[in-house]
């Protein structure tokens, strides 16, 4: 019988070694977090709006605040972020600047719903004298 011997030089991984994330891909990770979390607001917002269209037929609104409180805008925002970030992962989008534009975009429909959304409540609560 033949005798084996340790030659001291180790055996191939059989698993391929991945290399960490580069800053890059971190960076587009946070992105993404951020459009999802934006997603996820926008969703709560919309459903919390929805008294607020009760308000709307008793009084009329400026068209941006009209604009906020439609079921229109309220859920097809959310929508439309969600498939535009389905479609970036979808594609295998590499570039940083697509997923950080999608996120301010997303960040900024969100703040600019709230805003027009309560403008109506601002500017009553600006009028009353205590």
């Amino acid at each position: 019988m033949t005798e084996m011997h340790n030659t001291g030089t180790p055996s191939p991984a059989i698993e391929p070694v991945l290399p960490p994330a580069s800053p890059p891909a971190f960076a587009a990770g946070v992105a993404v977090g951020l459009v999802v979390a934006a997603i996820a607001a926008q969703v709560w917002l919309a459903q919390h709006l929805e008294p607020l269209t009760q308000w709307q037929l008793d009084v009329e609104l400026r068209s941006l605040s009209s604009l906020a409180l439609s079921p229109l805008w309220r859920w097809g925002v959310p929508a439309t972020f969600a498939a535009a970030l389905g479609g970036l992962l979808a594609l295998r989008v590499r570039h940083v600047l697509v997923y950080a534009v999608v996120a301010a975009a997303a960040v900024l429909a969100l703040a600019l719903t709230y805003l027009w959304a309560m403008d109506p409540f601002t500017e009553l609560a600006g009028h009353i004298r205590g």
